[in-house]
């Protein structure tokens, strides 16, 4: 029979491997499934609760879920990028997110200055974030929007101190039947790589978080 340990590393594993990839996994209530048994394992139920409530009490979480939240924000309907990234961010609270780099108190706070500016006076692909801000603390296959260019993403930059806050970038894209050339040749609705769509700063209430580039704008109007 396995180990308390040995469950629990599997579950860890389970929930870094589902996390960028959670459509394929059932969405939100498999990530809140693994979560829910990981925090039994190590007697963390009250904790897990409170992060949980402090997403209620955000308006990250609604009566539909995270995705419910991100849908009465946004207008859209897919947002399972978006969603995993919220809780990324709880598994990263509670210690269970394994990433590739976390930012100090100094980086963040340099990251975050006039960010929600800068994204609303400018359109910014994939690329141009990594090389603006650098490697994201999560997801550790960063490189996720280069291998599916038509899919949307999203990406986390969290900081040492887990209260300290996090900035998301949710990235948006989507194959366009009108352009199709040739049978077996796909174009992106807004490019080869997925463009971003709006950042996202922690803040008291996740209405607030959002900040929508210009396309962004155009996106969620149905342009």
């Amino acid at each position: 029979m396995k180990s308390a340990t040995a469950i629990k590393d599997h579950f860890i594993t389970l929930l870094n491997k589902s996390l960028p990839r959670l459509d394929m996994y059932g969405g939100e209530v498999f990530a809140d499934h693994i979560l829910a048994e990981l925090s039994f394992i190590d007697e963390r139920e009250e904790e897990l609760d409170a992060h949980f409530k402090e997403l209620d009490t955000r308006g990250a979480r609604n009566s539909c879920g995270v995705t419910g939240a991100f849908r009465k924000c946004t207008g859209l309907g897919y947002h399972n990028a978006g969603i995993a990234s919220v809780f990324a961010e709880v598994a990263y609270q509670l210690g269970y997110l394994k990433t590739e780099r976390v930012l100090n108190e100094g980086e963040f706070r340099e990251l975050s200055k006039g960010l929600r500016s800068a994204c609303r006076e400018r359109d910014w692909t994939t690329e141009q974030v990594y090389q603006k801000f650098g490697k994201p603390t999560w997801p550790l296959n960063s490189d996720i929007a280069k291998r599916n260019p038509f899919y949307p993403c999203s990406v986390l930059y969290l900081c040492e101190n887990p209260r300290i806050g996090s900035v998301a970038f949710d990235f948006w894209n989507s194959i366009d039947d009108k352009k199709k050339t040739e049978i077996n040749t796909t174009i992106g609705r807004y490019g080869q790589i997925p463009i971003l769509r709006n950042v996202r700063i922690r803040g008291s209430k996740f209405a607030r978080d959002f900040t929508f580039t210009p396309m962004g704008k155009k996106i969620i109007r149905g342009e």
